[in-house]
């Protein structure tokens, strides 16, 4: 009696290990299957963003439309982290504008802080190189690429806190920027904060956590 009781529990033991090793084999293909459908979306999504702000530089005729997002060195976006760095990620330039895509990597927040500062409080900014102070890193910035007039909105998690920045730049002054821009503005902004968060839903990206 013994003897049978062990061996069906033996049995028992060897049959739930196969099952075990059956749907692990399962869910690894199914996982497998999935990874190309996850990774189609998130090329459609970013696809969606370049493809947007290409858009809106040709609407305003601007040298640049850019996104930039905050970072620790790791993973964008990261909720509750201090923010160490900043980098461009997305870009759309007319052809006498070099890409800051690449060149501005990993640029110390403490210099854009002033300007975070700017857009947590009025949710816009304007600067103008005639107005920005000689000598300030935002003036010699603005020389460097051409820069005469710049329009930036704030990309906000859900928590309300900025976590990047949607702006245009221009090669020459501009006579009118209108409630209806900065609108238009505002809502690239929030267009790419959708598509950002449906990359970080779908697991796709491991340098993207929108909270």
């Amino acid at each position: 009696m013994i003897v049978v009781e062990i061996f069906g529990i033996v049995i028992t033991a060897i049959l739930g290990f196969v099952s075990k090793i059956g749907l692990d084999k399962y869910h690894a293909r199914q996982n497998k299957k999935n990874k190309p459908k996850i990774r189609k979306r998130n090329i459609n999504l970013t696809a969606n963003v370049s493809r947007e702000i290409s858009k809106a530089r040709e609407h305003w005729q601007s040298s640049r439309v850019y996104v930039s997002l905050l970072h620790n060195g790791s993973k964008f976006a990261l909720k509750g982290l201090h923010y160490d760095k900043l980098s461009v990620v997305f870009e759309q330039v007319d052809h006498l504008t070099p890409p800051s895509y690449g060149v501005v990597m990993d640029y110390p927040v403490l210099q854009f802080s002033p300007l975070i500062a700017s857009l947590d409080e009025d949710g816009r900014h304007h600067r103008s190189y005639h107005d920005e102070p000689e000598g300030s890193e935002s003036k010699t910035y603005m020389e460097q690429n051409s820069i005469k007039d710049e329009f930036m909105v704030p990309i906000r998690n859900n928590n309300d806190i900025i976590v990047g920045i949607v702006g245009a730049s221009f090669h020459t002054v501009r006579a009118v920027w209108s409630e209806e821009e900065w609108m238009r503005l505002e809502k690239l902004a929030e267009g790419v904060r959708l598509s950002l968060e449906q990359v970080a839903e779908t697991g796709g990206s491991q340098v993207i956590e929108w909270n």
